[in-house]
């Protein structure tokens, strides 16, 4: 199996958490009734794609780090961008970052990177 290289520290949170929440879904959605896993094998698709993209991808821009850890359920998120934009697709690297491009430009992410960055804090609560 292919392994990754080492990662930086906020990068292998992502990584860790995307893995976790991964394995979760996983495990949920293969002990459904297999009507239930056929209803949702979009879904399967699109984490399984997010998924090895966050693994194996050599150089994630550090937006996309940035913008991914500020949520709290990383692939949900991802994917509930996915779907209110049907012109998206996740089958490739590129079609994955335009999603990203998207997920950062739909969120208050782009905010909150700024302020991040300049070592300003960021409201939470709004």
């Amino acid at each position: 199996m292919y392994k990754r290289r080492v990662c930086e520290l906020p990068e292998e949170e992502l990584i860790r958490r995307i893995e976790v929440e991964h394995e979760l879904f996983y495990y949920r959605t293969i002990s459904e009734p297999s009507k239930v896993v056929y209803e949702n094998s979009a879904k399967i698709k699109f984490f399984e794609c997010i998924y090895e993209y966050f693994l194996y991808c050599e150089n994630i821009k550090a937006d996309y780090i940035e913008a991914c850890l500020l949520e709290e359920q990383i692939l949900p998120a991802l994917y509930d961008v996915y779907l209110q934009h049907e012109e998206l697709r996740a089958d490739t690297w590129e079609e994955i970052e335009k999603l990203l491009d998207r997920y950062i430009e739909s969120t208050d992410a782009k905010m909150a990177i700024a302020y991040k960055r300049r070592g300003m804090p960021v409201n939470e609560e709004e």
